[in-house]
């Protein structure tokens, strides 16, 4: 579905692009792979350019044939509707474009592998109070990972609940950010939580978290020095009066 949410009536085309990512990050990367599959040419648009005014939709309908022999395993690819630049213009003009990405499984002899490669939080941080998450993908096939993390005060009280679906693709290590973003920004939480994927459920273990502003730290900091001076002071005098 195309929508004209604008004020002005543009015009616009639809097409195939090739998808994948790179780095932990996922940044996404629209060309296509050496010696793969065009997966682009699998893709059929009921139509592929019109004119849509101010607050019109357009419908458009699609088909995917994957050829005969292809390899299983998963394939990726982008359907995009970009609006095309002013005719006649000679200013410069700025081309917008929205996508679906499809994640495709040809059925056959393939695997459906991954891992938690790691979890963690640092125990010393400042707001917003974050975690990561890093999944792995060592099979042929995508997969989703449930991602559920909770932060917790010391008591054991839920403060902020994660939830997240990502997609882990093949041969890839995806890092998962995950924050309590208008949390709290002093003092002492816990984060846990769980992850599933392929019929398995991993627990993240229990990590405590003190977040503290730089000036907050120098004043807990000088509390907990003046307190074990306080004890120490306390304990010469003890041993004096003995």
């Amino acid at each position: 579905m195309v929508l004209n949410q604008g004020s002005t009536e543009f015009s616009y085309t639809v097409y195939a692009s090739p998808y994948n990512v790179t780095g932990e990050d996922y940044t996404p990367v629209f060309t296509p792979e050496p010696d793969a599959p065009t997966v682009t040419k699998w893709f059929r648009f009921g139509t592929t350019s019109s004119d849509l005014k101010p607050g019109g939709q357009d419908a458009i309908s699609y088909s995917i044939t994957v050829p005969a022999g292809t390899p299983a395993g998963s394939y990726y690819a982008v359907a995009f509707a970009q609006t095309a630049a002013p005719k006649g213009t000679g200013t410069i003009t700025i081309q917008k474009r929205v996508g679906t990405i499809f994640y495709l499984r040809v059925a056959g002899p393939a695997s459906l592998k991954g891992n938690v490669v790691s979890w963690g939080a640092p125990w010393l941080q400042k707001y917003p109070l974050t975690a990561t998450l890093r999944m792995g993908n060592t099979g042929t096939l995508n997969y989703k990972a449930t991602v559920n993390v909770t932060f917790s005060d010391i008591f054991g009280g839920a403060k902020y609940r994660f939830n997240r679906v990502p997609e882990i693709l093949p041969q890839k290590i995806r890092k998962i950010p995950i924050a309590w973003q208008g949390g709290a920004k002093f003092g002492l939480f816990k984060v846990s939580g769980t992850v599933e994927y392929n019929g398995t459920t991993s627990h993240l273990a229990t990590r405590y978290v003190f977040i503290a502003s730089s000036s907050m730290r120098f004043v807990t900091a000088a509390i907990f020095v003046l307190f074990v001076a306080a004890v120490v002071l306390m304990g010469k005098r003890r041993a004096a009066r003995k």
